[in-house]
């Protein structure tokens, strides 16, 4: 039988050949599909559709803090200067970017005081914003606000996100929304409150106070707002008050237990905690049990409209900051400060924040004013700056400073302000 013929073995210049057209084949399929990757992508990428400058409260703008384009650089407020760390371009995906970068809420958080950041763009719900017709540049993923912390006008201040509540320290100026927000003004001259009590008072950015809690209420210090104390005031002072066309707040304490008081034995003993650290006959109450403080604050509050006040001041309102005997959180308090707002108000009686700064921001809404003891001291007056953002009065009160270093400042942020001692007498010295 005759051997087959073996095909003939291919030479190795053939094969290289072979070998260079199959590669530049591939090499041709893979470069079409990168084509056509890049040309997809890019039909879809995202533009700017607008440049330019974002203003907020107190005229200042949204900066890159010293034009860093590090991932993680702060986002703060600085006067504008219309430098590339301030031109911020919007983006059809949402975004808004300043030197190349997004605007990123930390580490994607959903929650209220989540500081705002630069990071590289990565199409994430962290920086996907909404501006809204009211001013307002809301977070897609959290529906939190765009905001300036403490509603802080200074340079450097901090940017965060915070629950919406139609304050200035939200309202932003972009080259699409034309909403501008109003920045704190120092006070006019005051003019009187009106006298007649036809519904719930509400008193007025720069009117003059006075906070008397010890003696007999002398109304010749002059004032158009009296805080004087809801038990020992008398109801004919508080008419004689009202005679000279000013207004009276009633102090009650609500967040401590007083041993002189004439209800001190309506407190039942599982409501009363440790000791208030240099207040003698004093102890903090266990706000968490509003059933069992309600009927007492009620009562107390009944006794401020016999009486004919206009207001109410709740003293020691922030006991999840202090150590109380009981395990208060910040949303134990939170709701029990609500609660006795909603209380003044269904009896007619506008009610104060005392004190308690770290709630400010989540008060502001439920309280009519402020009244502070010490913010210059410790530095933290422009924590109150909500309420006079939102037209509602700050009654500061300074013990140790003298007026000279505490009134230019306190008269900027448009308090009312005075200078008194501890034991908060009749006598008083006015900015």
């Amino acid at each position: 039988m005759a051997d087959k013929k073996r095909p003939k073995k291919s030479t190795q210049k053939q094969l290289n050949h072979r070998h260079m057209i199959h590669g530049m084949i591939v090499l041709a399929v893979i470069m079409a599909g990168m084509i056509g990757f890049v040309v997809s992508t890019l039909s879809h990428a995202a533009s700017p559709t607008v440049t330019g400058q974002i203003k907020g409260i107190g005229d200042k703008c949204l900066d890159n803090r010293h034009a860093k384009s590090a991932n993680r650089n702060k986002i703060q407020m600085f006067d504008c200067n219309n430098t590339i760390a301030q031109h911020w371009s919007i983006f059809s995906d949402g975004s808004l970017r300043v030197q190349g970068k997004c605007l990123h809420v930390r580490g994607g958080s959903t929650k209220p005081r989540a500081i705002v950041q630069l990071y590289k763009c990565k199409n994430s719900q962290a920086q996907k914003w909404t501006i809204k017709t009211d001013g307002t540049i809301r977070n897609s993923s959290s529906g939190m606000c765009l905001d300036v912390r403490w509603g802080n006008t200074q340079n450097n201040a901090v940017v965060w996100t915070y629950a919406c509540n139609g304050t200035s320290a939200q309202k932003w100026i972009t080259p699409q929304i034309a909403a501008t927000p109003v920045a704190p003004q120092p006070p006019t001259t005051p003019q009187p409150s009106p006298a007649p009590v036809t519904s719930r008072w509400q008193p007025r950015v720069g009117e003059t106070w006075q906070y008397q809690l010890t003696g007999t209420v002398d109304l010749t210090k002059t004032a158009q707002v009296y805080n004087i104390d809801g038990f020992d005031t008398p109801a004919s002072k508080v008419a004689e008050i009202h005679r000279k066309g000013a207004r009276a707040i009633c102090y009650v304490n609500g967040g401590a237990w007083e041993d002189w008081r004439s209800d001190a034995n309506k407190f039942p003993v599982n409501v009363k905690g440790k000791n208030l650290d240099g207040w003698p006959g004093e102890k903090w109450l266990d706000t968490r049990n509003i059933t069992a403080l309600a009927p007492i604050m009620n009562a107390r509050l009944d006794l401020c409209v016999q009486k004919g006040f206009d207001a109410v001041e709740f003293d020691n309102v922030d006991g999840h900051i202090q150590d109380s005997g009981f395990a208060i959180n910040y949303s134990h308090q939170l709701a029990y400060n609500k609660w006795l707002a909603k209380a003044a108000h269904s009896k007619g009686l506008a009610v104060g924040l005392k004190n308690n700064l770290d709630q400010v921001r989540d008060l502001v809404t439920h309280y009519d004013f402020a009244v502070n003891e010490e913010c210059y001291q410790y530095d933290e007056c422009n924590m109150l700056t909500p309420f006079i953002n939102a037209g509602k009065p700050v009654f500061h009160v300074e013990y140790q400073p003298s007026t000279a270093q505490f009134c230019p400042t306190t008269k900027r942020l448009g308090f009312s302000s005075i200078r008194k001692s501890l034991d908060l007498p009749a006598t008083l010295t006015r900015c």
